[in-house]
């Protein structure tokens, strides 16, 4: 009977790299989609310097593309960021000009507190998910459906 915990051990080890790989293209495709828009984020942070009339040097410029990287091959901005992001270094938000981490960090608890509370809460009493699945069903109709489904239903609209 022992080979049954080894099929066991082998089942956990092959669905573990199946995670670990699967983890590795989301990874590329985030990194792909995040680099599909023409230009980059030092592009339009230049453009919305130069509509509020603030001149960047081209010095600034060569210094601020060096920094992000954005000046490497593709394949070497993608092993940068992910060996960042294996050490824990999400790099630093350009809008609230703070670490990732820290970001992550603060709504983190928040996040965990909230889904374990509804686990709680659906455990013990299951019938409260009906509620639930209705206002989800509401809320994908409306977004799928688009503006016709509110029209339709609205009653102050004007025709």
């Amino acid at each position: 009977m022992w080979y049954k915990g080894a099929d066991m051990l082998s089942y956990i080890i092959r669905r573990l790299v199946y995670m670990v790989v699967l983890l590795v293209m989301l990874s590329v495709a985030t990194f792909i989609i995040i680099q599909l828009p023409p230009g980059d984020y030092l592009t339009t942070l230049v453009a919305n310097m130069r509509r509020a009339n603030v001149v960047l040097s081209e010095e600034a410029l060569a210094v601020l593309t060096e920094r992000y990287g954005l000046g490497r091959p593709l394949h070497i901005q993608y092993l940068t960021w992910f060996g960042n992001l294996l050490k824990g270094d999400m790099g630093e938000s350009f809008i609230w000009e703070a670490p990732v981490t820290e970001i992550v960090g603060d709504r983190l608890a928040l996040t965990v507190t909230l889904s374990i509370s509804t686990l709680i809460t659906l455990a013990v009493s299951p019938w409260l998910l009906i509620p639930a699945l209705f206002v989800v069903v509401t809320v994908l109709c409306f977004n799928f459906l688009g503006d016709g489904l509110r029209d339709a239903t609205d009653p102050y609209r004007s025709t």
